[in-house]
Formats: C-alpha cells, sequence, structure tokens
C-alpha cells in the first residue's frame, strides 16, 4: 500500500528483502589482526634477539626471558581471542543479514553480536597488558 510504511515482500523465488549495508565488518577485521598481530609478534621476537647483541651481551638473563615468554604468550592469547571473537561476530553478522530466512538491519545484527565486541576488547587489553609487560624489559 502506498503511503503506508509497508514494506514490500519479494514474489515467489525473489532473493529476500536486506535492508541496510551488509557487508560482516568482523571479518574485514578479522584481517587487520591476524596482519597486525603477527608481524608486531615477530618484530619483539627480533628485537629479543637482537636488543642484547647491540648492548654487548651474549644474551639477556634469565628472569628477562622469562618474563619475554610470559608477555610473548600473554600477547598470543589476546590475539587468539580476537580473532576468535572477530571470527563469530563475522560469522553471526552474514548469518543475521544474509542467510537467515528472516533478515534484520544492520544495526539489529549490530546489537546482537555486542558480546562479541566486547570480547574483542578484553582480549586487546590482555594483548596490552603483555606489551606493556615486554616493553618494561627494555630497561632490565
Amino acid at each position: 500500500m502506498p503511503g503506508s510504511g509497508a514494506v514490500k515482500t519479494p514474489g515467489v523465488g525473489a532473493a529476500p528483502v536486506v535492508t541496510g549495508p551488509a557487508d560482516s565488518g568482523g571479518v574485514g577485521n578479522l584481517g587487520l589482526i591476524i596482519v597486525g598481530g603477527a608481524a608486531v609478534l615477530v618484530v619483539l621476537a627480533i628485537i629479543s634477539y637482537a636488543m642484547p647483541l647491540i648492548r654487548g651481551r651474549e644474551a639477556n638473563p634469565m628472569r628477562a626471558q622469562r618474563a619475554e615468554m610470559w608477555s610473548f604468550w600473554i600477547m598470543s592469547i589476546g590475539m587468539a581471542v580476537m580473532v576468535l571473537a572477530l571470527s563469530g561476530a563475522g560469522i553471526l553478522q552474514v548469518w543475521l543479514q544474509r542467510a537467515s530466512d528472516t533478515p534484520v538491519p544492520f544495526m539489529v545484527a549490530q546489537e546482537k553480536i555486542a558480546l562479541f565486541y566486547w570480547m574483542r576488547e578484553w582480549a586487546g587489553v590482555v594483548f596490552l597488558i603483555g606489551l606493556i609487560m615486554y616493553l618494561s624489559l627494555i630497561h632490565i
């Protein structure tokens, strides 16, 4: 009905109408985290190896090596949780907006996947704790 504000449903055999952008933003962010996070960990590993040589020492003290290993694993766990959270967000968003029988608008999908974004936020905090722990070892 014109003017009633009703959404026109597609005919038989037609694709469902999806309102709002259905871009699965979580999947796009996932690629950035994988590439960026892996590069950061490689750079930190190179620094851990090269820094003692640059300073004229053979190796870092055992206490520093232990702390470097802890910080590496804390950062790795934080990055893994980020990857899993954003993967889940992307999969659920695609399902909500494209694959379900009743597609939902973009902002409704964002409300439903907010938990995944909070998980990613806390995983980022864990990664940051590991990074700060690593950077505090520079002075040892």
